[in-house]
């Protein structure tokens, strides 16, 4: 909210940009929903060309480009050659489809995803080859990815069968604060760190409030030792209570922050059974199960296909990947500062996503199909010809754009009075939590004495 207030106009007024464009971009899909994904990307692409593009990049380069890309190596003497010289006319189709089915890819995806969110971290509390079998597993199988980061967000390392997926957690010491940063970070695209202790003073949609909204699902959880066969064994145990809250240091303003997903709806607790908050109750020596675990709620909240914010940042990365840059790069700055470079195709890659349920192997086969992708690094030699067009074309898009700054205007004088509401709002808000905190001391109290 105090971040809304210090916003500046034109953050405003990105913000408001950014949610017209989305009717645009529903509109524009609308002619082209019936073609495959590549072409739809192409397509889009091709709309917001300025000039002519890079031409199409021989056998030779494709496969070397594919092979690096999907297998990890470069491709073998013997097997550019056979590529080069086949005549087939969906040649480059058929080795895209080989290198998806093969047992190289596999490998390669594994240790990409071990790099992205583990990024090289030493050996502690469970073996790196159990985590890396665990992801080794989900790419052999076809593992829908949400389902993949599902299993990285639930697991604590106490069933021996996810021993390895609870790596994520435990390798952290399952310290809330470092866990915070980096699920924002590789699982929503927003390194919230600088929003620990303020709103952050650049990023207009960075808040503290964010920070410590995902908090609330992780700040119940610790590291717990028990004893296995008479080893001492590591895993990550949760509270049944516990609460999140913040003080800016810009403002001096405290408060509790319940579970909430960056902008989305607070998750609150379901109201406990007959006061019970656990399946097993805390004691010495013994992990405490909740009957609610928040974290699990952040594992379905996250990946159920309705939070856009994770969809958005699993396309933008796999993007990165195949095609060296993220629509928003650095692939953790997704904000309304720092907007993708073509933001209708990064809304119709995360919603081609989604409908794919999530298919690594699909998502990325219909990437390296684009023209995009197969397109050279050298300019066209013609050049003085595409810079003509484009400054031909700059006459209209400068029109444009005013008659968009004018709308604009209009949206942020809009905007302004659903503030004044929402403050109102937020301050009603502010109030009943305060009042459900008394009660909730209370209850415990009464709970506590029963």
């Amino acid at each position: 909210m105090l971040a809304c207030r210090n916003t500046t106009s034109r953050q405003r007024a990105a913000a408001i940009l950014a949610a017209s464009l989305l009717w645009g971009v529903i509109l524009l899909q609308c002619g082209v929903a019936d073609e495959p994904l590549h072409r739809q990307i192409d397509t889009l692409l091709d709309r917001q060309r300025l000039g002519r593009s890079a031409s199409r990049i021989d056998d030779a380069t494709f496969i070397r480009r594919l092979s690096l890309d999907l297998l990890g190596r470069i491709p073998t003497a013997d097997e550019a050659r056979a590529f080069v010289a086949a005549g087939e006319p969906d040649k480059r189709l058929r080795l895209v489809d080989r290198y998806l089915a093969s047992p190289e890819f596999v490998w390669h995806m594994a240790e990409v995803f071990d790099v992205m969110w583990m990024e090289r971290r030493p050996k502690k509390h469970v073996e790196p080859r159990a985590w890396q079998d665990f992801l080794l597993e989900a790419f052999r199988n076809a593992q829908p990815l949400n389902e993949l980061v599902r299993a990285v967000l639930k697991a604590d390392g106490a069933d021996p069968n996810e021993r390895g997926a609870a790596r994520f957690y435990l390798a952290r010491d399952g310290e809330p604060n470092l866990l915070t940063r980096d699920v924002g970070r590789f699982f929503f695209g927003r390194d919230l760190q600088c929003a620990q202790c303020h709103d952050h003073p650049l990023v207009g949609d960075f808040l503290q409030a964010d920070y410590y909204g995902l908090s609330a699902f992780l700040t119940r959880g610790a590291l717990f030792t028990e004893t296995r066969d008479k080893k001492k064994v590591v895993v990550f145990a949760e509270k049944g209570e516990g609460e999140a809250a913040f003080r800016s240091v810009f403002t001096g303003d405290q408060r509790d922050m319940p579970p909430r997903l960056l902008s989305a709806s607070v998750t609150f607790d379901p109201p406990a059974k007959d006061g019970k908050r656990y399946r097993v109750e805390p004691a010495k020596n013994v992990r405490p199960i909740p009957v609610y675990s928040r974290r699990a709620a952040l594992a379905t909240l996250a990946t159920d296909g309705r939070n856009t914010a994770f969809n958005r940042n699993i396309a933008n990365r796999l993007w990165a990947l195949m095609m060296g840059r993220g629509l928003v790069d650095p692939v953790d700055m997704h904000s309304i500062d720092h907007p993708p470079s073509h933001p209708e195709l990064l809304d119709l890659l995360a919603d081609e996503l989604r409908r794919m349920n999530f298919d690594l192997r699909a998502f990325l086969k219909q990437i390296v199909l684009t023209e995009a992708y197969q397109r050279g690094i050298d300019r066209p030699k013609d050049w003085s010809t595409a810079v003509a067009a484009a400054r031909s074309r700059r006459a209209a898009l400068v029109a444009r754009g005013k008659s968009l700054e004018s709308k604009m205007q209009a949206a942020a004088s809009q905007y302004e009075t659903s503030l004044e509401q929402w403050d109102a709002a937020d301050a009603r808000w502010t109030a009943v939590r305060s009042d459900l905190s008394t009660r909730r001391k209370t209850l415990a109290a009464v709970e506590k004495a029963a």
